[in-house]
């Protein structure tokens, strides 16, 4: 009963993640406060965002993001690796940085703007 339990729990989240779309965007936020956004489609080597505890930065590439740098000290936000599905985020608790991605429909995609 308890294989059966983790055959099917793994088959579901392997199902979730399949059937949850793509980004095209991602919004950056500090603080509770959106302070970017950028388009998934282009790539951008390194991004600076400034946090409570100091500089993050960020990398955009083949429509996923990371985080290739931070100030915390575990450094947890680093291992969360590449995101790319609507819904999915990587956050810097100790800087208060938030890096979420969304999706808008077809043909209004955005360019990158900062606020």
């Amino acid at each position: 009963m308890i294989l059966g339990l983790l055959v099917s729990t793994s088959f579901s989240y392997a199902w979730v993640k399949k059937m949850q779309p793509d980004g095209n965007y991602v919004i950056i936020s500090v603080s509770n406060k959106e302070i970017a956004t950028y388009p998934l489609t282009r790539e951008y080597e390194s991004i600076k965002i400034t946090g409570a505890a100091g500089d993050v930065r960020l990398q955009i590439k083949d429509g996923r993001i990371r985080m290739i740098e931070a100030p915390c000290p575990n450094k947890i936000c680093l291992g969360m690796g590449w995101i790319n599905k609507s819904g999915e985020l990587i956050a810097c608790v100790p800087n208060q940085v938030v890096i979420r991605v969304a999706g808008v429909p077809a043909g209004e995609e955005l360019d990158g703007t900062s606020r």
